[in-house]
């Protein structure tokens, strides 16, 4: 906890200094893009993103048998595979 605080403090401070001598921000270049649902779901969340940014994780729902369930996907490239559930999830 000690060294997150101290980290954290160093982090403001150094932040804090490169504000005042005008320095500017360093941004990644990063695009936002939305993945969309698995068929016939309404929502899905990333959980996980790899390294290099070329696999996203995360879950969605699916309409199952006119039901709506929760599935894990994969994403890759422009390609949402559904990963199912553990047996017994739903």
């Amino acid at each position: 906890m000690t060294l997150k605080i101290t980290l954290s403090l160093k982090l403001t401070t150094l932040c804090a200094a490169a504000i005042l001598l005008g320095v500017p921000a360093v941004r990644a270049a990063t695009t936002m893009t939305d993945l969309g649902p698995l068929t016939g779901g309404d929502y899905s969340t990333a959980w996980g993103v790899s390294a290099d940014g070329r696999v996203i994780i995360g879950d969605s729902s699916v309409l199952v048998g006119g039901v709506m369930r929760t599935h894990v996907f994969k994403y890759t490239g422009t390609t949402m595979t559904d990963l199912g559930t553990l047996t017994g999830g739903n």
